[in-house]
């Protein structure tokens, strides 16, 4: 009877100690969901691999934005992520829309007349950057979720990481900007920089075909 207790406690006391080894080995997380097997070596210390929303974003960066949120509600850290991933998109699209209409290429088609004859005035300073943004926050506003990962923190929080698409590709994207710069510019600095809405189009195409997509 007494080798039976020392057996059965020598068996106990392994279980413990087999559990927290175990525990011991268990990967260490980070708020990204990271672990340290996600971690690559490099002459230049470790490089951190890239989250699946962003390799996914970064195939097709015209259309699509990158986001991620931590709240201790799910749905709020879903919409918040997506929500960051809108702005990125649009702040990408605001940046091609602007190099369209002010790009060298195009200067003379987006030149002002002074009056005088053959001379041509170049404005640049005619439309502002939020206006840009303004018209592609519009434009990519219904962008949605075609990729996600949630993560539980130890504190409970969801920690969110989305991927957003603009729906129809690069030239629905091109057509749909041309249509907003149409409604959104007024009459006299359509004129100013002599917009038209198809020429725009074609090269908002161009902007992107030069982006490789």
């Amino acid at each position: 009877m007494k080798n039976f207790k020392k057996i059965a406690t020598i068996l106990g006391a392994l279980l413990v100690v087999a559990v927290l080894a175990s525990c011991g080995s268990k990967k260490k997380m980070t708020p990204g969901g990271i672990t340290a097997d996600g971690l690559e070596p490099s002459p230049y210390g470790l490089e951190v691999k890239s989250n699946p929303c962003r390799e996914l974003q970064e195939m097709s960066p015209a259309t699509r934005g990158y986001g991620e949120a931590t709240n201790f509600k799910e749905t709020n850290a879903r919409q918040y992520a997506a929500a960051a991933a809108r702005a990125e998109l649009a702040q990408a699209v605001a940046a091609t829309i602007k190099s369209a209409i002010y790009s060298g290429d195009n200067r003379e088609g987006m030149a002002m007349s002074n009056g005088e004859k053959g001379q041509i005035i170049t404005d640049q300073g005619i439309l502002e950057n939020s206006f840009f943004e303004q018209v592609a926050k519009y434009t990519v506003q219904n962008a949605v979720i075609i990729k996600s990962q949630t993560f539980i923190q130890p504190d409970r929080q969801y920690h969110v990481f989305v991927c957003v698409e603009y729906q129809g590709g690069v030239s629905k994207l091109a057509e749909d900007l041309s249509k907003q710069m149409q409604t959104q510019l007024s009459k006299e600095d359509r004129e100013r920089i002599q917009f038209e809405q198809e020429q725009f189009r074609q090269r908002m195409e161009k902007e992107f075909e030069a982006l490789g997509l």
